[in-house]
């Protein structure tokens, strides 16, 4: 009977929690993170350190003085730098036998759905409604699980099965174009879908209002809290690595899993 290759240095101290051959397991698993600012930044780091060794990195956006409360790129150095490049640098530090690659933002010059195709899982932290219709489809299509996270502020995740129910069900969208659709239009598409689903949870007094929820969706800036932002990041990438392991409790739409950090309350929908 053949053995498992020996466990990295870097990963002894996750047997117990992990088996040699999960372990092994992780380092031939394929994920994509799509955004790399605060969640997504912090999802991929996680990812590379728990041993996921094949990532593709996307995001088109460059550090700014407003990224330092939470993004885990976002330093006095790296200002005016593009996420993906800081993020393949730092994270080659951390595991030079990980293979990173960057590819196009969602929707950007390159960008192509079949990206997604066949990854173990699809990382999703992006705000803005277009580009996250265009991952839900492109992992759907691509028979890739996709997990989103939010953090506003209370942190919510879903996780999206491309055998599963359609997430864009009910919505004016679903089969549909999305250049048929104006920012606007696929605004208010979202809130009447699965932005609503953000809306309810465990009735926490950290809730957003519908208004202030819309409005981000609309391009308006974000409100964000580090803590809040790094916890999402961390549970989205052990969203990730359940699915790949098949281990635990996923959160399958149309279920969800909200927690509130503040009170401690976790909230479960099946």
């Amino acid at each position: 009977m053949s053995r498992p290759p020996a466990t990295p240095v870097m990963f002894q101290r996750q047997m117990g929690y992990l088996s040699a051959e999960e372990q092994q397991r992780l380092a031939q698993a394929s994920v994509a993170v799509l955004g790399l600012g605060g969640v997504g930044g912090v999802c991929a780091e996680l990812l590379v350190r728990a041993g996921v060794g094949h990532l593709l990195l996307g995001d088109g956006d460059r550090f700014e003085p407003t990224n330092l409360n939470r993004q885990i790129g976002a330093t006095g150095e790296t200002m005016g730098q593009a996420k993906e490049a800081v993020t393949v640098a730092r994270l080659a530090l951390i595991n030079p036998q990980a293979r990173l690659a960057i590819i196009p933002p969602l929707g950007g010059h390159g960008w192509r759905p079949d990206l997604l195709a066949g990854r173990d899982a699809v990382m999703l932290a992006a705000d803005a409604p277009r580009a996250a219709l265009m991952a839900l489809r492109a992992a759907r299509r691509g028979h890739a699980p996709l997990v989103e996270a939010v953090a506003l502020p209370t942190i919510q995740i879903r996780a999206f099965d491309p055998q599963g129910p359609d997430p864009e069900a009910g919505m004016a969208t679903q089969g549909q174009p999305l250049e048929d659709f104006s920012d606007e239009a696929l605004s208010q598409a979202m809130a009447q879908g699965p932005l609503a689903a953000w809306l309810e949870g465990d009735g926490s007094p950290l809730a957003l209002s519908p208004a202030m929820l819309l409005a981000m969706a609309q391009g308006h800036s974000a409100l964000s809290f580090g803590p809040h932002v790094w916890l999402a990041g961390a549970l989205a990438a052990l969203e990730c690595l359940k699915i790949i392991l098949g281990r635990g409790v996923v959160a399958w739409h149309p279920g969800r899993a909200a927690l509130d950090p503040c009170l401690w309350r976790l909230f479960l929908a099946e």
